[in-house]
């Protein structure tokens, strides 16, 4: 096979996970597929399978001041219109890939209000959006038993 620039070749279908493509290891090239690649990063990297369910794959306008996410909100970007504050309760029944961008499209900040046995991971331990055009997301970590780990990020505040 004569050497090609990547934009030229043809788009692959999806993949079955047996394809063979040339690795370097060693110095020396050899085969590998992606199945096999996949099994080491999960097995021998510090890779933690956390199965997202249908990320970002539509918006939902909420005018609410009061909310309860539901499951059917995953992979929402959930814009909130409200003036005032909104207060966002976060379940602790979502399974873990459960995701969904919190935007404060309105004046009011999204609150997170956390339903029993839900937590939050945050870096900087905000609890709400940072104002008026601001983004967060939310993804279930791990739910043992109805105890949901959320992990919080983006343009967040303290309370």
């Amino acid at each position: 096979m004569p050497d090609s620039p990547i934009s030229m070749l043809t788009p692959a279908n999806a993949l079955a996970g047996d394809e063979q493509f040339p690795v370097v290891q060693g110095g020396v090239t050899k085969k590998s597929t992606p199945l096999a690649i996949r099994t080491f990063a999960m097995n021998n990297g510090d890779l933690q399978r956390i199965p997202v369910r249908n990320f970002l794959v539509g918006t939902k306008v909420i005018t609410d001041t009061v909310y309860t996410l539901l499951d059917s909100d995953t992979g929402l970007a959930l814009v909130f219109t409200a003036g005032s504050q909104v207060t966002l309760t976060l379940p602790n029944s979502f399974e873990a890939g459960w995701n969904a961008a919190i935007v404060q499209a309105g004046a009011g900040k999204v609150v997170v209000n956390l339903q029993a046995g839900a937590s939050i991971l945050s870096r900087s331990s905000f609890d709400r959006t940072a104002g008026q055009g601001a983004a967060i997301s939310l993804v279930v970590l791990t739910n043992a038993g109805g105890v949901a780990q959320f992990l919080l990020q983006g343009d967040g505040a303290l309370s």
